[in-house]
């Protein structure tokens, strides 16, 4: 991870407020997080290899490397953000 990453991470972390089983955090810190995330995803897309073939602005990106290919979320607030970017990092490093 960069050291923009962890800090916003640790940032988030101390202002998050846990009640029972749930933690709530500030949504638009959350956003900021989500976007170093995933401009840290296509940073080592990019490093490994796999190159951009579809961009549909603001929205999603298509990344390819040999017959593979994974599609990054690029707005942090899609609905299946979490999921999407699970899955980007698992076949990254599979």
């Amino acid at each position: 991870m960069t050291d923009p990453l962890i800090i916003s991470a640790l940032k988030l972390a101390r202002k998050a407020r846990i009640d029972g089983n749930r933690a709530e955090v500030p949504v638009e810190e959350m956003l900021q997080l989500r976007q170093l995330v995933i401009n840290e995803i296509i940073r080592l897309l990019v490093a490994f290899g796999w190159s951009e073939t579809m961009h549909e602005k603001n929205r999603v990106a298509v990344y390819t490397k040999g017959k593979r290919d994974v599609w990054v979320p690029l707005d942090p607030t899609f609905a299946d953000w979490g999921l999407r970017v699970t899955e980007v990092l698992q076949e990254l490093f599979r």
